[in-house]
């Protein structure tokens, strides 16, 4: 009589991935979800302009291992949002700027819709190439939903660092100041974070620029 085999052991259950910190968890809370281009015009546009009345990060995805992609290593929008719900909070970031995502996975109720939304942005590619998902759009304030108006951006490399050294580069604005009066003029530099001194940047001659 052949002994016995021995019993199989189950496969361990999968690992789970470790919970996000709370603060992320609540930044990606504060994500609208965009279906269409009707509910985007609504949520984004100024409707006297046509145009954003303030600056729009916009991601595309698809559900599974892209989704994932956009919420634990990329971790959007976290940290570009203002999570002190106080009443003397600091409200920088909700006055300049909204974030939305779509899923555009295939069959689902909302699918065509989705995917056309992409297709407008140049954002579809995200439907098709995993190296692609998920997508970024930026649109920046006064800009239209045309896709030459806005800018499309995808990473090789995933982080929450990634996302923010991106999407702060997409908020710099350039500004000149020239000194138009007949005396030296000293420019400060005032963070409400620091010690709320303000830091000398430079000292303009008459004429001069900075």
């Amino acid at each position: 009589q052949r002994p016995r085999a021995p019993p199989r052991r189950r496969p361990p259950p999968p690992r789970q991935p470790p919970p996000l910190p709370p603060q992320v968890v609540k930044a990606q809370r504060l994500v609208g979800r965009i279906s269409s281009l009707s509910r985007l015009r609504k949520a984004a546009l100024n409707p006297d302009t046509g145009t954003a009345s303030k600056h729009v990060f916009h991601a595309f995805y698809t559900s599974g291992s892209c989704e994932d992609r956009l919420d634990r290593e990329l971790r959007f929008p976290y940290p570009l949002v203002d999570l002190d719900d106080s009443k003397h909070g600091d409200r920088r970031w909700d006055a300049h700027v909204r974030y939305f995502k779509t899923d555009i996975s295939p069959n689902k109720p909302s699918s065509d819709d989705a995917l056309k939304l992409a297709k407008k942005l140049g954002a579809d590619g995200a439907a098709t190439d995993q190296n692609q998902c998920p997508t970024f759009v930026s649109i920046k304030r006064g800009a239209s939903l045309r896709a030459r108006d806005v800018v499309t951006h995808f990473f090789r490399r995933r982080s929450s660092n990634a996302f923010e050294t991106w999407a702060t580069s997409q908020l710099k604005v350039d500004v000149t100041f020239r000194n138009s009066v007949k005396a030296d003029v000293v420019l400060y530099w005032h963070d409400p974070h620091d010690d709320g001194y303000g830091k000398v940047i430079a000292k303009l001659r008459p004429g001069a620029e900075f």
